[in-house]
């Protein structure tokens, strides 16, 4: 997915209040601080295998950025299948998450 079409959906997601946000499979190579804007996220899954497909759906996240920590009502984060070496540490503020 190209940046702008990420954003657009990031800016629709925040303005209908997205609680549930599913990036799994988009091939993304960062998340852009923008994430940090989508307060009322519950659930973002960034990667996850699909039952029904039978397949993986991944990104090439190798890292996230800190604004991820942001996202206070986050209750629920996959991460599944990324390239990521290391968690940031606002990870660990989040207290409703489930990592």
């Amino acid at each position: 997915m190209e940046r702008a079409e990420l954003l657009a959906l990031l800016g629709r997601a925040k303005a209908e209040g997205w609680t549930e946000l599913d990036l799994a499979g988009l091939d993304l190579v960062e998340l852009p601080p923008e994430i940090g804007e989508l307060i009322q996220l519950q659930i973002l899954t960034l990667g996850k295998w699909d039952q029904e497909a039978r397949e993986i759906k991944v990104n090439r996240l190798t890292t996230l950025p800190p604004e991820i920590g942001q996202l206070k009502n986050l209750t629920e984060l996959s991460l599944s299948f990324n390239q990521l070496s290391e968690l940031p540490a606002v990870l660990g503020e989040l207290e409703k998450s489930d990592i």
